[in-house]
């Protein structure tokens, strides 16, 4: 299963060889070094799924000393204990290790320190767009509230087009159009598919494979807390990291003690 595309974009300038300007000498160094793990989206089961989001969330394997996001390993939580808020929470930037028993983000080119106001050639609006928590969508300054929100809708999206290891992406056309979506189009069309319970349960029930459908009650459950009375959280609580995992953590107890054949 691949991620969907990325939608952040790069440019770069340079000066016209007939503009006078002196050349400068340049040297290319390339570093090849092995993946430390795989992408979530290549997890062996939904208990691996589980693992490397609880990961990701909390990554509470630090490496210092910290001189720049290059020495970090870790997940959103110790991350932003070190003064940095990831910003770009997708299905590309979550990663499993390679024996599947913990989870850890990459991708930090978005990422603030949380005394700044500003990352370097950062847009306003930030991260993967079907991911992006609902007001930062909206255009909210990015918060960690979006970021948690953010881990609410990676399993949602996987669960619908993951069908299993090794199995091709599943085409959902009403959620591959979420990608040709305007930006708050897409946060209305969000808020429609959490705001009520009833709404949000015929939405797994009608969309997820069938090979995600037991993780159904983990996602009733995160969006319980995510999203508490349909409304999204419009403060700051940090409390919302431990609320995460613990559901997190209780359904990959549950599905510890299913049968093989679902995991």
């Amino acid at each position: 299963m691949a991620p969907p595309a990325s939608f952040k974009r790069s440019c770069s300038s340079f000066e016209s060889r007939n503009s006078g300007s002196p050349t400068h000498n340049r040297v290319h160094r390339l570093i090849i070094t092995r993946d430390p793990g795989k992408p979530i989206y290549k997890a062996s089961s939904p208990v691996a799924l589980i693992t490397g989001l609880i990961g990701a969330i909390k990554g509470e394997n630090l490496i210092m000393n910290i001189e720049s996001i290059a020495d970090l390993i870790l997940g959103h939580e110790s991350s932003l204990n070190a003064g940095i808020l990831h910003r770009d929470i997708s299905i590309g930037n979550i990663m499993l290790t390679e024996n599947e028993d913990d989870g850890f983000l990459i991708d930090y080119d978005l990422a603030i320190k949380t005394n700044s106001d500003r990352a370097s050639g950062a847009p306003g609006k930030t991260g993967t767009k079907v991911f992006m928590a609902i007001g930062a969508l909206k255009g909210e300054h990015h918060n960690i509230m979006h970021d948690l929100e953010s881990f609410f809708w990676v399993p949602f999206w996987v669960c619908i087009h993951w069908d299993g290891p090794g199995q091709e992406i599943r085409k959902v056309k009403e959620f591959e159009e979420w990608n040709k979506k305007r930006i708050k189009e897409l946060a209305e069309i969000k808020i429609g598919k959490v705001s009520e319970e009833d709404g949000f349960d015929k939405e797994m029930r009608d969309n997820f494979s069938e090979y995600c459908k037991p993780l159904i009650p983990c996602m009733q459950e995160l969006r319980k807390v995510v999203f508490p009375g349909g409304k999204r959280w419009l403060s700051e609580d940090r409390e919302l990291y431990s609320r995460t995992t613990d559901v997190l953590e209780k359904a990959r107890e549950h599905l510890e003690l299913e049968p093989k054949g679902l995991c």
